[in-house]
C-alpha cells in the first residue's frame, strides 16, 4: 500500500508524478482544515480509501514545542474526529515532543514524559469508539448519495465550528462531531434513520454516554443541544444516533 504527503493542504493523489501510484489517499493539512482535504480524498476518482495522514499535532502549539503555534491549539482531538468523519478510513496523530524523540537533556527524556497526555488518551478513546461500530460502512454527510445530515448549525467546511457528520446508508447509524468552537444547537435530518432511533451524546474525554432518547421518530428534523462542558472546560461532544 502506498501513500504520501506533499505540501500542506493536499491529498496523496494531487502529486502529478507519484499520485497515480497511491493506493491510499492520505489527507494533510498543517493549517487544520482537515475536513476539506479528507472530503477531497473521499470524493477523488479513482476511488481510494481516505484517511487523515497529518494535521496539527498534540503539544506542537503554545502548550508544547511551538512548532505550529497558530493552529495546534487544544484540544487537538477535534482534528482527528473531523478527519475521521470526513474521510472515514482512519487517522494518524502525533505529539510535538514524541515524533522527533526530543530528549531535552533530561532523564527520563522529554519524549518519554509526553507519552500519556490528554491528547494521547483522547486518541485511545476515539480508537475504542471507532472499533465498537461498523465504521467501514460510514459515508460522510452529503457525499456518495448520503443526505446532508446536519440541516442547521453545521457551519462552513473550513470553519472552526464545522460539525462533521457521517451515516451508514442503510439507516442504522448517524454520527456527528460538535467541536469546541461551536455554539448553540444542531438540527439533524432524522429521515436518514430507517426506524425510530436511540440518541446519545458521547463524551470524547471520558468515553461515557449521556442518553437523549430511546425511540426518537425517524421523520422530519430534530434539534439537539450539546451538554456543554465535557469536564475539560471544552464543549466538544459526539452525537450518536442508532436505529435497529
Amino acid at each position: 500500500m502506498y501513500s504520501a504527503e506533499w505540501d500542506s493542504e493536499s491529498i496523496c493523489t494531487d502529486q502529478f508524478n507519484f499520485g497515480s501510484n497511491c493506493t491510499l489517499n492520505g489527507a494533510y493539512s498543517f493549517g487544520g482544515n482537515v475536513n476539506t482535504q479528507a472530503q477531497r480524498g473521499y470524493g477523488a476518482r479513482p476511488v481510494l480509501p481516505t484517511y487523515l495522514l497529518e494535521e496539527p499535532y498534540d503539544e506542537e502549539g503554545p502548550d508544547g514545542v511551538n512548532f505550529n503555534p497558530t493552529f495546534a491549539t487544544q484540544p487537538v482531538r477535534r482534528f482527528q474526529w473531523w478527519g475521521w468523519l470526513s474521510g472515514i478510513g482512519g487517522y494518524i496523530s502525533g505529539n510535538g515532543f514524541v515524533w522527533p524523540f526530543n530528549a531535552g537533556g533530561v532523564t527520563p527524556p522529554l519524549w518519554q514524559q509526553h507519552l500519556n497526555t490528554q491528547g494521547a488518551k483522547d486518541m485511545a478513546r476515539l480508537n475504542a469508539f471507532i472499533v465498537s461500530i461498523p465504521w467501514w460502512k460510514l459515508v460522510p454527510s452529503g457525499l456518495s448519495g448520503t443526505k446532508t445530515l446536519i440541516t442547521a448549525g453545521q457551519a462552513a467546511l473550513s470553519d472552526a465550528s464545522y460539525v462533521a457528520a457521517a451515516a451508514i446508508p442503510d439507516g442504522t447509524l448517524v454520527i456527528a462531531y460538535v467541536p469546541p468552537a461551536h455554539s448553540g444547537t444542531i438540527t439533524v435530518d432524522m429521515t436518514a434513520l430507517r426506524a425510530p432511533a436511540r440518541a446519545r451524546w458521547f463524551n470524547p474525554t471520558t468515553a461515557l454516554f449521556t442518553d437523549i432518547g430511546a425511540s426518537l421518530p425517524n421523520t422530519g428534523t430534530r434539534v439537539f443541544t450539546p451538554p456543554g462542558n465535557n469536564g475539560t472546560t471544552f464543549t466538544d461532544w459526539a452525537l450518536v444516533i442508532d436505529a435497529p
